[in-house]
């Protein structure tokens, strides 16, 4: 099966699957452990960058 989508592993055992939701702090992505076949929900995080005026 051809998807265009690029696959994305985290830590070389958990392949995302798609947006569930997200706020302020980053989006929130469900994902399958691929080898047990485990469902998880997986964060990821917004660069927390601040800039402040002196």
């Amino acid at each position: 099966m051809f998807t265009s989508r690029r696959e994305v592993l985290i830590a070389g055992k958990y392949k995302m699957v798609r947006r569930i939701g997200g706020g302020s702090f980053g989006d929130i992505h469900l994902a399958i452990n691929i080898s047990s076949g485990e469902w998880k929900p997986i964060c990821e995080l917004k660069s927390l960058t601040t800039s402040f005026a002196i």
